[in-house]
């Protein structure tokens, strides 16, 4: 899960962009900063639960 709404650039940047890009690897991003459960509930938790399932 990849924070996308930082004020400034993520320190993890450049691993969300290597592992988006690696076929072995599901990634999202989601608006909000380091608290995404407060941010951006609603997505994460359907991300989550679609997770969960498999």
């Amino acid at each position: 899960m990849y924070a996308a709404g930082w004020a400034d650039q993520s320190p993890f940047t450049t691993t969300y962009q290597k592992l988006s890009a690696d076929p072995g690897w599901t990634t999202h991003a989601l608006p909000g900063g380091h608290n995404l459960m407060g941010d951006n509930p609603d997505e994460l938790a359907t991300i989550l639960d679609r997770a969960a399932s498999h």
